[in-house]
């Protein structure tokens, strides 16, 4: 293990579900696990769209709600559009339009902070069984 990767001693349980954490001091953010970013930097995710409908988004299985399915990254999304471009089944592709979010990283929390204490308890309760 090289010096500068002192993420790796952060607790199983944060590396686990990559929660944001704050960038560790000689730790670069390309170092970083899962993607985590810091307060302050930008991330951009994407969403297909109805343009019919434009409360509905695309789920990963085909179908439509409210919500959708997310794309953390721009290859994602144009691959499961090409795989629908080649898709045995006709997809009509011609109602989908692409919205694109930046979302800021306004503040980075600690998992005792976020998580009940009565759950926290419980959970670290099993850790000693």
């Amino acid at each position: 293990m090289k010096e500068n990767d002192n993420y790796n001693n952060y607790p199983a349980l944060v590396n686990f579900i990559c929660i944001l954490v704050l960038i560790p001091s000689g730790l670069n953010e390309s170092k970083m696990p899962c993607g985590l970013h810091y307060p302050g930097s930008n991330m951009i995710y994407y969403k297909i769209r109805s343009k019919k409908n434009p409360d509905m988004f695309r789920k990963a299985d085909g179908s439509w709600n409210k919500s959708g399915k997310v794309y953390d990254t721009l290859g994602k999304l144009r691959s499961t559009l090409t795989n629908n471009m080649k898709s045995y089944r006709s997809v009509d592709m011609s109602d989908w339009e692409v919205v694109e979010y930046e979302v800021l990283v306004k503040e980075v929390k600690d998992l005792h902070l976020v998580i009940k204490p009565e759950r926290l308890l419980e959970y670290l309760g099993k850790q000693y069984d």
